[in-house]
């Protein structure tokens, strides 16, 4: 016997490109349900070295939100 998966979702996506973006990030997500937890991912090096990654977990920890970065 055959088990079809059917797949189907969507994957909205916004970019900001602006000086001070990522610490508006935390109040432009409070404007989603996006859940509890969220999933960085980065090249292996770039975010860690220039602190960017640190940064972002800050702002995603001001609305409670548990971060996983995959590298």
């Amino acid at each position: 016997m055959s088990k079809e998966i059917q797949l189907s979702f969507s994957y909205p996506t916004s970019v900001v490109f602006k000086r001070g973006a990522i610490k508006e990030l935390s109040e432009y997500l409070k404007q989603y349900d996006f859940g509890r937890s969220c999933l960085l991912v980065t090249g292996s090096n770039f975010a860690r070295r220039t602190g960017y990654l640190d940064l972002l977990k800050n702002e995603l920890k001001k609305i409670n939100c548990e971060t996983y970065v995959y590298d």
